[in-house]
């Protein structure tokens, strides 16, 4: 599976794959921003390695949610 990061806020994105969002945080340094694609599992929940493809880079991350919707998003995010 494969989405486009719509929102960063420190080490939390959210990522739009299909019509819905995945939630997740990365661990570790790997910069992310919005528009950056990432790939791999997008709707698991837990530890999981996604793949930031603009960046070439294996991150790290828990995902917290998939299926969510922009409002989720946004309180994810803080926004």
């Amino acid at each position: 599976m494969q989405g486009t990061v719509i929102g960063v806020n420190g080490d939390r994105c959210a990522v739009t794959a299909g019509k819905s969002i995945t939630l997740f945080r990365i661990e570790g340094a790997h910069a992310t921003e919005v528009g950056d694609i990432i790939s791999e599992n997008l709707d698991a929940l837990g530890q999981e390695r996604l793949f930031n493809e603009t960046r070439q880079q294996r991150l790290k991350t828990f995902i917290a949610r998939w299926g969510c919707s922009r409002a989720m998003a946004d309180t994810y995010l803080g926004q």
